[in-house]
């Protein structure tokens, strides 16, 4: 089987945060826990564990900034 690489798109900085935390969310937010558990059950590799992990992070981090300025318009703030 050809193991596939990792995308090199977007900024390596933004990267490199979101993979280390991912490492520190698998570590101790137990929601990710089992998220990563999961899929390496399901027969991923490791680092595309954690790749997953931190999409989801990012995914987090996307919808709370979408509901703060969601509730700040709605306040009449912009």
């Amino acid at each position: 089987m050809e193991r596939s690489r990792l995308s090199k798109k977007g900024p390596p900085l933004l990267r490199r945060k979101l993979y280390m935390g991912a490492l520190v969310a698998v570590r101790h937010d137990p929601e990710m826990r089992a998220f990563y558990h999961r899929l390496l059950s399901r027969s991923k590799r490791k680092k595309q564990a954690l790749v997953a992990v931190a999409h989801k992070l990012l995914k987090r981090m996307m919808g709370r900034l979408r509901e703060h300025y969601a509730d700040r318009l709605a306040q009449g703030v912009a």
